[in-house]
């Protein structure tokens, strides 16, 4: 059996809750009751949409992207707000984060942030909380976005992808991707919703402490 040295966390909707409900405050800072109405609903297929067709996010891109999308002018001064908006915003640990992440750093292990979003707003957030320190590195969805093969292999740094495993909320791009690339896994199941009879499926961050 391989020793796991690195562990690639998920942040949103594995570290904390993610909300969309506050993210949402900011777009209706900026846009127009009309833009905002159009926007809205449709905020969650547009974001799958440009994850399915680009490696990467990036400002510039994004901006034009969006505004091909939606008729809306969202400017590139725009989503720099949006991402210091997000940074700022108020979140909130789910059970066991810190424990885990004492546990993790007691054993010398390498730990590591692998998100879809910004680097800077992921940064900020865990800057916030008071647990940046705890991280090696962070790995925004602007350096590659998952379920790309790259964004799991950059994660792993030196690390043998053996050596790794990935914990995370998402059962494509947090379990079965990484899986078929010879890592680790883990599925945060919090509510033990579907596909709950995958193995190393948890309830709860602190069970993950039994496997390793």
């Amino acid at each position: 059996m391989n020793t796991i040295n690195r562990f690639i966390l998920d942040l949103d909707g594995t570290l904390w809750e993610q909300d969309f409900e506050e993210e949402n405050k900011f777009f209706k800072r900026v846009l127009t009751e009309k833009e905002y109405k159009k926007f809205i609903p449709l905020k969650g297929k547009i974001f799958t949409k440009y994850e399915k067709e680009n490696k990467r996010y990036d400002i510039k891109k994004l901006s034009k992207f969006l505004q091909k999308e939606t008729g809306i002018s969202f400017t590139e001064e725009i989503l720099q707000n949006w991402l210091e908006f997000n940074g700022a915003s108020k979140t909130v640990l789910n059970e066991g984060a810190m424990e885990l992440l004492e546990y993790l750093k007691e054993k010398k292990k390498s730990i590591v942030a692998l998100s879809n979003r910004f680097q800077i707003e992921q940064e900020k957030r865990l800057e916030n909380l008071g647990i940046l320190h705890y991280f090696d590195v962070i790995y925004g969805g602007d350096t590659y976005i998952k379920p790309n093969i790259e964004s799991y292999i950059n994660a792993s740094g030196m690390y043998p992808l053996e050596q790794c495993v990935v914990i995370g909320d998402n059962l494509i791009k947090d379990v079965l991707t990484p899986r078929a690339l010879g890592m680790d896994a883990v599925y945060y199941n919090k509510n033990l919703i579907g596909e709950s009879n995958i193995d190393k499926t948890v309830k709860t961050l602190t069970k993950i402490k039994e496997f390793y």
